[in-house]
């Protein structure tokens, strides 16, 4: 099968602790075991298996022309990136698989071959009015959780879900636990750091925030200055804006659990950190919502929490959950390589 693998292209491949491109290389790399006939349109400096191809020479991020052009002009940096690779591989591609829907979507929708298209994304209600534009039956959408996909349930038919795998071997197991609370994410309401900083500091637990708030959001900036600030000055609490990701997977080994207090899980696509603390071994309290009961089996690697309250309460619960089962929950559920099985099964469905 000869699959045209795109990348997003804001940064090369990997990247960081940054989601879409982490699962893209996951399932890049998986995919390649399965199925070597792939080619991979991404930046040039990426470091990725299959054959390379790119036609911007640098990521965007750091590419000139892009950074200095403004609003909806950067549009077409991304729309030159999908449409090299669709008219490059029309000829040659059986399945097209990109992770950009708003350009990916109108291009793909004219071609005849199948594309698949990933959504990492909450689903809106424009991008809603758009798939309904612009859908064909060459067209295929995944989503990464069945709580991602409701909206779209009475909307399409071509839809299937997926869940985003981690690659465990390079995950540290750590049984044994050190005495602080770890949390990751941006520091906007809806990710609850204040919540995790207050289970954590009225519980007298130190814990490690990992994160920065969402740039150029006057609400964003409005609840950090005034929510998060405040707590972050705490003793108990040390706050990291950035750190190598290779190093937060050492915070999560050794971490006692990780505070997920997700305000709207129904928004929330899919969320790899308590995936990857799970894999540490590494319990995961969160609030209880259709999401974080997809991800978290209740007792068995992480415990739910209907509000802050039980989230302090359910601490004194955390021996109750052993290491090895929080490891053997993602490794039968959300690795890439399963994840790139259940593409490739996608792929020959829709071939067929």
């Amino acid at each position: 099968m000869n699959i045209c693998h795109i990348a997003t292209i804001l940064f090369n491949i990997p990247h960081g602790r940054s989601g879409p491109e982490r699962v893209f290389y996951n399932l890049n790399e998986s995919l390649y075991k399965l199925n070597p006939e792939l080619k991979v349109y991404a930046c040039k400096n990426s470091i990725i298996s299959g054959e390379l191809k790119y036609y911007y020479p640098i990521e965007l991020n750091n590419y000139a022309p892009f950074n200095n052009a403004i609003g909806s002009k950067r549009g077409k940096f991304i729309v030159n990136h999908l449409a090299n690779a669709f008219k490059q591989e029309k000829d040659w591609a059986d399945i097209f698989q990109t992770h950009n829907v708003e350009f990916a979507l109108p291009i793909g929708s004219l071609l005849n071959k199948k594309v698949v298209i990933t959504l990492h994304n909450p689903i809106t209600e424009e991008l809603i009015e758009q798939i309904e534009k612009f859908n064909s039956p060459n067209i295929h959408f995944v989503t990464v959780s069945n709580t991602q996909k409701i909206p779209l349930l009475d909307k399409i038919q071509n839809v299937t879900t997926i869940y985003n795998g981690v690659e465990l071997d390079l995950i540290p197991f750590q049984a044994e636990k050190e005495d602080f609370l770890l949390f990751v994410g941006r520091l906007d309401r809806k990710k609850g750091a204040d919540i995790a900083m207050r289970v954590a500091i009225n519980n007298g637990y130190k814990i490690v925030v990992v994160g920065k708030p969402s740039e150029g959001n006057k609400d964003s900036e409005k609840f950090f200055k005034e929510e998060v600030t405040p707590l972050l000055d705490n003793p108990l609490v040390e706050h990291h804006a950035n750190i190598d990701h290779f190093e937060l997977l050492n915070y999560y080994a050794k971490a006692k659990a990780v505070l997920f207090p997700i305000l709207d899980g129904n928004k929330e696509p899919f969320g790899l950190v308590p995936v990857e603390a799970m894999a540490s071994g590494t319990p995961v309290i969160a609030l209880d919502n259709s999401l974080t009961r997809e991800t978290i089996k209740n007792g068995f690697s992480g415990l739910l929490a209907m509000n802050e309250e039980e989230m302090s309460a359910k601490l004194s619960e955390l021996n109750s959950i052993k290491p090895e089962n929080c490891r053997a929950w993602v490794s039968e559920n959300f690795t890439r390589d399963i994840m790139a099985a259940n593409y490739l099964k996608l792929y020959s469905s829709l071939l067929s």
